[in-house]
């Protein structure tokens, strides 16, 4: 069943027949949204502690407008190491050692009257554009105190304190992700090189330069089998509304200990490393360890109570080989096989699993 060791079981001489990916449909995709399946008996009881919020029309039409600007006391950026404006202008305006008999006193007017200026008549003397603070009533700062082509500074006030307390509640720290996805592909703006968020500036950040969370709100339904084209009521299906955050308590975990298992009709029939960039020695030898209990905990927490036939579940194995259900991915689709490959997830026989089906939920593939 397990593959954790860093290769397909599969035999790599045997002739490769074309991979048919399975189509999931819309009902689907909408029961692995994290809300949803959060809500299913006692499956929340089995994840890491979270929080949803549901995000407002104009907070995800930002997402996906182009560019993307910050306020200079942003908290997504390190914090800024700045010398007092008397010292910022002594130092811009020091003239070399040959004239500082007589610049000195000039030199010294000049900081004395900046000391009197605030810092943004400090940058509009110097030639700096607007005030950051300078912003209308509709959550952004005005266009005209904007250089042109740069995008303005947006707010969000009601969502940002929803945010606050959420990251309070929490501990401090979270993990984002946006009704399916997580902005994993957007650490690489984070100056902490991961996803933990401590302040709504950094949920944004993630979130905004996410092309996984472009895709879930343009293109979550785009390979379902019963998804509406574009000619079909006029637009295709899109996650323009109903979109959720979802904020995680931050756990640090370790991609070697997270797992993705595959349930194929009902049936348990695959579970590999969810890593598979890398390869972890000490897997191999706790192959037989890690699928009991990943197979012990799905029979008794998660079948029956999923509603799909179909799916993909993603877990965490603790050191105390306790697992948590990190989240659920339609069964094929945009879901990656990983190690396995679709054709060889429906090759496997069903053996002794727990049954035909999970539910009545639609999920044939």
């Amino acid at each position: 069943m397990a593959a954790c060791n860093g290769h397909s079981h599969g035999d790599a001489a045997a002739p490769q027949e074309l991979e048919e990916v399975p189509a999931p449909s819309v009902a689907d995709v909408d029961a692995c949204r994290c809300a949803s399946w959060h809500a299913l008996g006692d499956l929340s009881s089995h994840t890491f502690a979270h929080r949803h919020l549901p995000l407002p029309p104009d907070f995800v039409a930002y997402l996906l407008e182009d560019g993307l600007s910050l306020a200079a006391d942003s908290q997504a950026m390190p914090a800024r190491i700045r010398p007092d404006i008397a010292e910022q202008m002594g130092s811009a305006f020091t003239l070399s050692d040959e004239d500082e008999t007589d610049a000195g006193a000039e030199g010294a007017d000049t900081a004395v009257h900046a000391e009197k200026m605030s810092f943004e008549q400090l940058r509009a003397s110097m030639g700096g554009g607007g005030s950051e603070s300078s912003s209308d009533g509709g959550g952004h700062s005005s266009d005209d105190d904007n250089d042109e082509g740069v995008a303005p500074v947006r707010h969000f006030p009601e969502l940002e304190d929803a945010m606050r307390e959420a990251i309070e509640s929490l501990g401090g720290a979270v993990t984002p992700k946006l009704t399916w996805s997580a902005p994993k592909d957007a650490v690489w703006m984070a100056t902490t090189n991961d996803t933990r968020c401590q302040h709504p500036a950094e949920v944004v950040l993630l979130l905004k330069a996410s092309d996984a969370v472009a895709y879930d709100l343009q293109d979550a339904y785009a390979q379902c089998v019963d998804a509406p084209g574009d000619g079909d009521a006029g637009t295709g299906l899109k996650l323009t509304r109903d979109a959720t955050l979802t904020l995680r308590k931050w756990a640090g975990l370790s991609p070697s200990m997270e797992f993705r298992c595959f349930v194929r009709r009902g049936n348990l029939r695959g579970v590999c490393q969810r890593d598979v960039a890398n390869y972890y020695p000490f897997l191999p030898d706790q192959v037989n360890v890690i699928e009991e209990a990943i197979a012990v905990f799905w029979q008794e927490k998660v079948y029956g109570v999923f509603p799909l036939s179909d799916y993909v579940m993603d877990v965490y194995v603790t050191s105390q080989r306790k697992v948590k259900i990190i989240d659920f991915n339609p069964y094929g689709g945009a879901t990656l096989p990983l190690l396995f490959d679709w054709n060889e997830l429906d090759g496997v026989p069903g053996g002794d699993g727990a049954g035909d089906g999970t539910g009545d939920g639609a999920g044939d593939g």
